[in-house]
């Protein structure tokens, strides 16, 4: 496939590099110095587990133009970073097959408006990581495979497609029927994940040493989860359904403080809550709102609570 990536950052860095590995032919958007890196080293990439480095040539572009055609593109942009780069894709006729690969817990109303309902496609990556320098420093995580999914949930051969040409590049996948839903959960978990980093003052080892922390942290997820269930979204990732909706707390607080004292607490969680602190506060807020808005009659004290600490909740609410 041809694939265009949208951004070189974490996620685009690894993902772009090992879908060029894989033998597709991947070309770059990217700007100011990271432009200046790609063009000159390449995606460099280093497996914080094993301190594997490699260094993969793949094309490079400033900005994308209305006729450059793609087989796909894959939008792995943060979600405060969204709406900057939906007038070019829309611009790009060419490309039928768009990926967006990251946090939205809005839905896909505002990406179909721009670019039509049977160009998008939504997604969430396994991995977390840093981008040191040139390099990025990445995680895979076991327990969350790479997710895909189309907007009404059908089984499509383009999906299947897709699945193929990310498992072909060493990433787990499954097939989500109802991305949506998924996604708006998943920002639910990952808000309260950061809310809990940013009280801990931006320290995973700290955050796992805090048993009070932990402790509210899985009780706002749990509560959140219930409500968000009642307003229509069902679908939970499987792994923190699992955890927050099958084990019982002290399970589930064990697990994260072994998770935060460990590799997926630094180069994931505290990596990424640190480098997005407006995409935490914008996702929170459409937490929040999915929460108020919809037909949920379930509290959620301990959300609000952490929100609060964390400086998370949105003005006027509470």
């Amino acid at each position: 496939m041809r694939i265009l990536v949208y951004g070189a950052g974490v996620i685009g860095t690894l993902y772009g590099a090992r879908l060029q590995q894989a033998g597709n032919e991947v070309v770059v958007v990217a700007r100011g110095t990271r432009l200046q890196d790609v063009r000159a080293s390449g995606l460099v990439i280093e497996d914080v587990g094993s301190g594997a480095r490699e260094t993969i040539p793949v094309g490079s572009i400033a900005e994308l133009l209305p006729d450059d055609a793609y087989d796909l593109v894959i939008v792995p942009v943060r979600r405060d970073e969204l709406s900057s780069v939906l007038e070019p894709l829309a611009r790009s006729r060419a490309t039928r097959v768009i990926l967006f690969f990251g946090n939205n817990a809005q839905g896909a109303d505002a990406l179909t408006e721009r670019l039509g309902s049977d160009r998008v496609v939504l997604g969430f990556p396994g991995a977390g990581g840093q981008l040191v320098h040139e390099c990025v420093r990445y995680l895979m995580i076991p327990e969350q495979r790479t997710t895909l999914g189309e907007i009404d949930g059908g089984s499509s051969q383009r999906i299947r497609r897709l699945a193929f040409v990310f498992k072909a590049a060493g990433f787990p996948v499954v097939i989500s029927s109802d991305m949506q839903a998924w996604l708006k959960t998943h920002a639910a978990f990952v808000t309260s994940v950061a809310a809990a980093v940013y009280i801990a003052r931006g320290d995973a080892r700290a955050v796992a040493s805090d048993d009070a922390l932990l402790r509210l942290m899985v009780r706002a997820i749990r509560e959140t989860f219930r409500t968000l269930r009642q307003t229509g979204a069902r679908e939970v990732p499987w792994n923190l359904r699992l955890l927050h909706e099958l084990m019982p707390e002290w399970f589930a607080v064990r697990y994260w403080r072994k998770a935060f004292r460990g590799p997926l607490g630094q180069f994931s969680f505290a990596a990424h809550s640190n480098a997005a602190r407006d995409e935490m506060e914008q996702l929170a807020a459409d937490v929040w709102r999915l929460i108020c808005n919809g037909q949920g009659s379930l509290p959620t004290p301990c959300l609000e609570r952490l929100y609060r600490r964390a400086e998370l909740l949105p003005r006027g609410a509470g």
